[in-house]
């Protein structure tokens, strides 16, 4: 979707106003083909502004797990991003 590109590409403006929009929470509850959120994509590639503003101001739960039972921040770790500390103020 583009909640998932636009996650992945770091786009914070363009992300929170889609999160903001009419389908907001279509987006909110989209998975990916593995199951990932759009806060699983946002790990894989090491967005740390769009981690915090998906968990702090939209409710996104950290521990969701995709379709093979990762949570973004097993994806995080498993990529071995320097983005890793984050976890450590949302925990």
């Amino acid at each position: 979707t583009v909640g998932h590109v636009s996650s992945a590409a770091g786009s914070v403006w363009q992300l929170r106003k889609l999160l903001e929009g009419k389908q907001g929470k279509q987006l909110t509850d989209s998975k990916d083909n593995q199951g990932g959120s759009i806060l699983h994509d946002a790990a894989a590639v090491g967005q740390p502004n769009i981690l915090v503003m998906l968990i702090d101001e939209f409710n996104f739960d950290p521990k969701m797990r995709d379709d093979f039972g990762r949570t973004p921040i097993h994806i995080l770790a498993s990529r071995a991003k320097e983005e890793c500390w984050i976890w450590d103020s949302i925990s």
